[in-house]
């Protein structure tokens, strides 16, 4: 065995380790804060600006419940909004006002439920669909005979003495909407919302009304037995229902939300037994 080295060459060892590393401290620290060697950065999310986003209240597509915006249309929006981590911010407007935004803003804006029109397509960019629109049916007074004589609704549009309810800005889709403007049936327009149509309807300022079926049955709830569902030949499938955006929205983003709500859309047909 070697010979153990001598105490003061082990003191000259331990004192050049000291100094060693007090100056390789003193050199991380001579320019300001201790250098830290950084992790590889995460790659960054895709950013978008904040949306604001319009509804009106439409039972059962979006409304208000407990404080809290929900809807069989509005449900899905978010859920593919949050998917494609899209923020936005959700405010009521009527309709009609909506449109108009839409058409002159130069801010990031959309609005849920709307159809696609030609006319739409000239100022406005839409999302894929987010929901399919069932067979419309007509919101009648209950006790209002002249419906049951009809066969369809041809018969029903060119009858001058019964009155169609029709909110501003609405479209019915492109199978209604030129039915609509062929027959030219005796028209009473409003600007009020759902709720506010049925008692147009039962005090008779209005006949009747065009709805999904889902949306009359949610309606009716509220009639007391004053209204009725009639279905009718000829009523056609309501058209898809998507968001619909001002020209300053980037197309990044809604690609980015076209493709959440095509992955949600295939799992949740993947889910269907």
């Amino acid at each position: 065995m070697p010979p153990l080295p001598p105490l003061k060459l082990l003191h000259g060892v331990l004192v050049f380790g000291v100094a060693c590393g007090a100056l390789l401290g003193l050199r991380s620290t001579l320019f300001g804060k201790r250098l830290v060697m950084p992790n590889p950065p995460a790659q960054s999310p895709l950013t978008s600006p904040e949306l604001t986003l319009y509804y009106h209240e439409r039972r059962p597509y979006y409304f208000k419940k407990d404080g809290q915006l929900t809807g069989i249309v509005v449900d899905r929006a978010v859920a593919a909004l949050h998917h494609a981590g899209i923020s936005c911010r959700w405010e009521i407007l009527p309709p009609a006002r909506q449109l108009e935004r839409i058409r002159d803003s130069a801010a990031p804006i959309g609005a849920i439920g709307w159809f696609v029109s030609d006319e739409r397509r000239k100022f406005a960019q839409f999302s894929a669909p987010i929901f399919q629109g069932e067979p419309f049916v007509i919101i009648a007074r209950a006790n209002d005979e002249r419906f049951a004589a009809l066969p369809s609704l041809e018969t029903l549009l060119t009858t001058p003495t019964l009155t169609l309810l029709v909110r501003d800005s609405y479209s019915y889709g492109p199978k209604l909407d030129p039915l609509l403007a062929r027959h030219q049936p005796t028209t009473f327009r409003t600007p009020v919302d759902s709720v506010a149509q049925l008692r147009l309807i039962t005090t008779g300022r209005a006949d009747y009304l065009f709805a999904s079926h889902s949306e009359a049955r949610a309606l009716l709830d509220r009639a007391h037995g004053e209204l009725s569902i009639i279905e009718l030949a000829g009523l056609p499938m309501g058209e898809p229902r998507h968001l619909m955006f001002s020209q300053a929205v980037p197309a990044e983003t809604i690609d980015r939300l076209n493709r959440a709500i095509l992955e949600l859309s295939t799992r949740g047909r993947a889910a269907t037994p």
